[in-house]
């Protein structure tokens, strides 16, 4: 029986506030304490907590109704995820004093001090990498047309060769990388010259965070005070008043800003081909028409998208009435979905995650909001949501000690796949996919630079080298007390 379930869809909301409120306290009682885990539950308490609040306000006071019972089991799920999760990261009691200056009671892995580390780099390699993320972003731009949020088409991403997919991946988990390294420079560098470059960085990323959407505006500010944590001060009242006014003023203004924007770039109003001249002249329309434009779909994205998780979680559960449990066959999908083609060219002939389960539980097969909490209902039922918990705090310890070890050797690749596991754990919706791509990602580069290292090590002198060290050898032999010289003194003084 379907009825009027808003009160019980929102009373459950309020539930998982609390409990993430209770799981990651250190969050908001000692922020520059902060771990990986903390973040994560807390970002997962944003999305399924305060988003149904957020739906009900732009939906004018109402949810998209529900049986009682599939929100019951809903909400078990995802609570189960936040448990399984929380267990993982209380039971890690990652000892880290030994690396770092860290009072010897933290028992932690802190987000904050960890990354002041990085702050070390040079912005000379920084500087490399950014020439070659917007070289990538410009390239896929000019020849292959994406360059907005929603104009990576299928068609478009099939007709790139295999290499350029390969640089492409590289290019954003590089951006990932130096904006992290530019948040925690700006705050932490003394230096006037470093400060203004990473400056400079943010801004950029802020705008090519704008062409990519609101979730991508959300990660830069979140990856700004982050840096700000890395610098060691005291967060105080002006610093939340800052904050909380460039939430506001997101929200309230870059989002709408936004909507109108990507509503004009596609409306087909423009006769250039070239994407980046065609956002520009959107982005000056949408300062004058976004009022018209804005309103209707920001209300109705914003009382619709914060419930896609929930929502398929929802249709997971009707299909399990009538089909078994996948027993772990989404989560293969997954995992087999990111081995290269190269290597397994056979992947592109089955169904990538997301559909494999609309697949197998006869779902529409469209574009919906495929999380860890949906992955572990599909694979296990209902103790799938403590399994996909466990899951990922396995996989969060594994990568956090992997950027550990890599930070002494490799200190950029070490950058990358820090700032690549803050960037996929704020992202409620991302797919399991995701995660499976970052150690494979990172496992290329460390190949790549073992690589470069070996080429370095046997390779010979340059030319140049060899001239420079002609130039500076002596023109005739040293003297010394040589057997030549010897038999001749001999003979004069015979």
């Amino acid at each position: 029986m379907i009825y009027n379930s808003t009160g019980i869809e929102l009373a459950f909301a309020t539930g998982v506030i609390v409990v993430v409120a209770i799981f990651a306290r250190r969050a908001y009682f000692a922020p520059e304490r902060m771990n990986l885990f903390d973040l994560t539950l807390l970002f997962y308490g944003i999305y399924f907590g305060f988003g149904p609040w957020v739906a009900f306000y732009y939906g004018g006071g109402t949810l998209p109704q529900e049986p009682a019972w599939l929100l019951v089991y809903s909400y078990t799920i995802i609570i189960s995820f936040l448990f399984g999760l929380w267990l993982i990261g209380a039971a890690s009691g990652i000892p880290w004093n030994r690396y770092t200056a860290a009072p010897a009671d933290e028992n932690r892995f802190g987000i904050a001090t960890f990354i002041q580390r990085y702050q070390q780099i040079g912005w000379t390699p920084i500087l490399i990498t950014v020439g070659f993320v917007w070289t990538m972003r410009l390239i896929r731009a000019l020849s292959y047309g994406m360059w907005v949020s929603g104009s990576s088409k299928l068609e478009n991403i099939l007709s790139m060769p295999y290499y350029f997919v390969i640089f492409d991946q590289f290019a954003v988990v590089f951006a990932f990388g130096y904006l992290l390294w530019s948040s925690v420079t700006l705050w932490v560098s003394k230096g006037v010259t470093p400060r203004m470059f990473s400056l400079c960085i943010l801004a950029c990323e802020f705008g090519w965070a704008f062409l990519r959407g609101r979730r991508w505006m959300l990660l830069w500010l979140v990856f700004v005070f982050f840096g700000f944590l890395a610098s060691g001060r005291k967060i105080r009242l002006k610093h939340l008043l800052v904050a909380v006014f460039m939430l506001a003023f997101s929200v309230s203004s870059l989002f709408p800003l936004f909507f109108s924007f990507r509503h004009i770039y596609f409306s087909g109003k423009f006769t250039s081909d070239n994407p980046i001249e065609r956002s520009g002249d959107a982005i000056l329309m949408a300062f004058e028409e976004r009022d018209q434009i804005s309103g209707e779909s920001l209300a109705y994205n914003m009382s619709t998208r914060p419930l896609g998780c929930r929502e398929f979680i929802c249709r997971i559960r009707e299909g399990l009435e009538k089909k078994p449990p996948m027993m772990g066959k989404a989560l293969v999908s997954s995992i087999v979905y990111t081995i290269p083609s190269a290597l397994y060219p056979k992947k592109y002939k089955q169904l990538a995650y997301e559909q494999s389960v609309q697949d197998y539980y006869r779902l529409p097969m469209h574009d919906t909001a495929a999380n860890w909490p949906a992955a572990g209902c599909a694979d296990f039922d209902l103790v799938g949501g403590v399994i996909a918990g466990l899951i990922v705090g396995i996989w969060i310890v594994a990568m956090q000690w992997w950027a550990l070890q890599l930070m002494g050797r490799h200190p950029i690749i070490s950058l990358v796949l820090f700032g690549t596991m803050l960037a996929t754990l704020i992202q409620v919706e991302a797919p399991p996919t995701v995660l499976w791509a970052i150690p494979r990602n990172i496992l290329i580069l460390l190949i790549m630079a073992m690589l470069f290292s070996i080429f370095k090590f046997r390779r010979g002198p340059t030319m140049a080298q060899q001239r420079r060290r002609q130039r500076n050898m002596p023109l005739t032999k040293p003297a010394g007390n040589t057997r030549g010289q010897k038999r001749d003194s001999e003979n004069e003084n015979n």
